[in-house]
C-alpha cells in the first residue's frame, strides 16, 4: 500500500520488542505498538484486523487453555474491527504435529464464530501449507452490499 500511495492508517501491535524496532526502523510513517493486544484498551475502532501465525505457538500451554485465549483474542479483534478481521491457524487436518504448536479443526473455528460473531465468514486453505485464514465480516458490512428487498429476509 505505501508503494501504491494509498492513503491509510496503518497501527501494528508486537508484543516482541526487537520485532517492533526492526519494523519501526524500515517504515517510520505507522505507528507500532509494544503492547499485549487483549490488555490493551484501544480508544478507537480499526477498520480491518489482519492477525498471521501469532495463534499458533502455544509453547507449555494445555490446549484447553490457549483455546480459550485463541477465542478472547478473536472476540476482541471482531469488536474493535468496523468491517471485517482475517486470522490464520494451524489445521488439525495435518500430517505432523509439534507439541508446542497449536491445532484445532476449521469445524471448531465455524462452530465459534457462528456462535458468537457472524454468520458471514470465509475459510481458506487453498494454499500449501497445513493451516488455513479465516475473514469474519461484520453484519452490516454484508447488509450494505445487498441491498435490494430481496434480500432483507436474510437480515
Amino acid at each position: 500500500m505505501i508503494e501504491n500511495n494509498v492513503i491509510h492508517n496503518y497501527t501494528g501491535i508486537e508484543i516482541v520488542s526487537e520485532m517492533n524496532d526492526f519494523v519501526q526502523n524500515k517504515f517510520d510513517n505507522i505507528s507500532i505498538l509494544n503492547v499485549d493486544f487483549l490488555d490493551v484498551n484501544f480508544k478507537d475502532n480499526f477498520d480491518f484486523i489482519v492477525l498471521s501465525g501469532t495463534l499458533n505457538l502455544k509453547g507449555n500451554i494445555s490446549n484447553e487453555e490457549w483455546e480459550h485465549y485463541v477465542f478472547e483474542v478473536i472476540k476482541k479483534m471482531f469488536a474493535l474491527s468496523n468491517y471485517a478481521i482475517s486470522f490464520n491457524l494451524l489445521t488439525s487436518y495435518s500430517t505432523f504435529s509439534k507439541d508446542e504448536l497449536f491445532y484445532i479443526s476449521p469445524e471448531r473455528i465455524i462452530d465459534f464464530i457462528q456462535n458468537n460473531l457472524s454468520r458471514f465468514y470465509q475459510i481458506s486453505t487453498s494454499y500449501p501449507l497445513y493451516e488455513f485464514t479465516v475473514t469474519v465480516i461484520k453484519k452490516d458490512v454484508i447488509q450494505a452490499n445487498y441491498v435490494h428487498n430481496d434480500f432483507k429476509k436474510y437480515f
